[in-house]
């Protein structure tokens, strides 16, 4: 493990790029798999991987249409529909990646420069795509997030924030004739 940190700059400096000139679900897979092999190592690559998963999740969001830097009334961040749909294999395989970090190391988004109230919303969002895989790694993330934030004031305080949008759209879910096999899980 020790003689791959050498390179695991420039392989993330490529990962970001590729990343940066074409979104696509299999960087996002790549970048998970360094993520979690790459995280428990020493200190200097848990810099690394923390600036890393800054810049996939600042790229991944702006793709997606979220904008972090824009609130609507609620409190939540804007998003731009036409982008989310446009982006829906991106999102699956970007939630996806979240779940594993906040099972797995969520000290990686807790404490981090990552926009906590962006990347639940994104879970939000994902709820209201169609395709099951979307849908499948929305509910798996929100559920993780919500069981997480059992020992994290950080992520407490974006659950209550947000919990009352939450239990809106999974209401609309419901009623809407969704695929709510899926959502099942969050209860």
């Amino acid at each position: 493990m020790e003689e791959s940190l050498s390179f695991l700059p420039e392989l993330a400096a490529v990962i970001v790029q590729c990343h940066r000139l074409s979104p696509q679900a299999a960087t996002l897979d790549v970048a998970k798999m360094i993520i979690l092999i790459f995280s428990q190592t020493s200190s200097d690559a848990q810099q690394l991987i923390s600036a890393f998963l800054s810049e996939i999740i600042g790229t991944t969001l702006q793709v997606c249409g979220v904008d972090c830097n824009t609130l609507t009334l609620d409190g939540v961040p804007s998003i731009d529909v036409t982008r989310l749909a446009d982006n829906n294999e991106v999102l699956g395989s970007f939630l996806g990646l979240l779940t594993q970090i906040i099972r797995k190391n969520p000290k990686l988004l807790i404490g981090s420069s990552c926009p906590l109230p962006s990347l639940f919303y994104c879970g939000i969002a994902g709820l209201t795509r169609p395709e099951s895989p979307v849908l499948k790694a929305a509910t798996q993330f929100l559920v993780h997030f919500i069981t997480q934030s059992r020992e994290n004031p950080e992520l407490v305080s974006v659950v209550q924030n947000q919990g009352l949008l939450l239990v809106a759209q999974l209401l609309s879910c419901i009623g809407k004739n969704s695929k709510s096999s899926l959502m099942l899980s969050l209860f």
